[in-house]
């Protein structure tokens, strides 16, 4: 709706979208994606073959806890950035990343009530 401003913050993201919905998202959206180090889960579904990519921005924490903003693409409209997640190879990566976040463990589990 016009008149709102829409910030979106979210951790280990999978792609969600070809190219043009990256871009539409980008440019629409202020979008935060972190990501940590070998998650496995922003390398899913995989680029080739399938055109998935992730909308900007990428903030990259590597396995020593060290935050930095990245994102990198020719024309600026999806972001699969090589000096951040995007360095690893999908066999490289790991779903014990996907647990932990800036520190915090992140976990999901079924409460009985």
């Amino acid at each position: 709706k016009a008149g709102y401003s829409v910030a979106m913050y979210n951790f280990g993201q999978p792609r969600v979208g070809d190219k043009n919905f990256a871009a539409f998202a980008t440019s629409k959206l202020s979008t935060s994606r972190v990501t940590h180090d070998k998650d496995i889960v922003p390398h899913i579904p995989v680029t080739a073959g399938m055109d998935f990519y992730h909308a900007c921005f990428e903030v990259f924490e590597n396995a020593s806890g060290s935050v930095h903003t990245c994102s990198s693409s020719k024309d600026g409209t999806y972001c699969e950035d090589s000096t951040c997640a995007d360095q690893y190879q999908l066999a490289q990566t790991t779903v014990d990343d996907h647990l932990t976040y800036l520190g915090m463990s992140v976990s999901c589990a079924a409460v009985s009530v």
